[in-house]
Parts: structure tokens; C-alpha cells; sequence
């Protein structure tokens, strides 16, 4: 489980990835046009819609788990530093 854990983590994309995927579909849904210039129907902008959501959501996801992984290293200091102080 632990490997299958990890594996998952390597695969997530970055944030910065995600928020350049972001960018990407901001910039289709704003010209309505795909990414060879092609014009979009009403059902791909509102595929795009759905996924800019999704994105939204893992970015957002990704931050919490940034944040998580933060509070959890200053816990771990603390309680070192506090072993130490004894």
C-alpha cells in the first residue's frame, strides 16, 4: 500500500502544472478556440468548463496537502526540539 502510495505521489502533477493547464483553458474559453485555432462548440466549452473545475479542485487539494505536509514538519521540530531541551 505504501508503494502504491508513493507511486501516486510521483505521478500527481505540480501545481504549476496545474495552473498552467488553467491558463490554458482561461485563454480557449475566452477566444473560444481550441489549441490549433479551431472554433469550439458549446459542448467542448463546457467540457472545458467541467475540467477547469476539476483542476480548480486538485490545485486546491494540492495546497492543502502542501499546507498539511508544513504543519505536520513544524509539529516534528518542535517535538525534536523539545526532546532535545530535556
Amino acid at each position: 500500500m505504501l508503494k502504491e502510495r508513493r507511486e501516486s505521489i510521483n505521478e500527481a502533477p505540480s501545481r504549476s502544472a496545474i495552473q498552467k493547464q488553467i491558463t490554458d483553458i482561461d485563454k480557449q474559453i475566452d477566444t473560444e478556440t481550441g489549441g490549433f485555432g479551431e472554433p469550439l462548440t458549446d459542448e467542448t466549452l463546457q467540457a472545458l468548463e467541467v475540467e477547469r473545475e476539476r483542476l480548480q479542485g486538485l490545485l486546491a487539494t494540492a495546497n492543502e496537502s502542501k499546507m498539511s505536509r508544513s504543519k505536520l514538519e513544524t509539529i516534528i521540530r518542535e517535538e525534536v526540539s523539545k526532546a532535545f531541551n530535556k
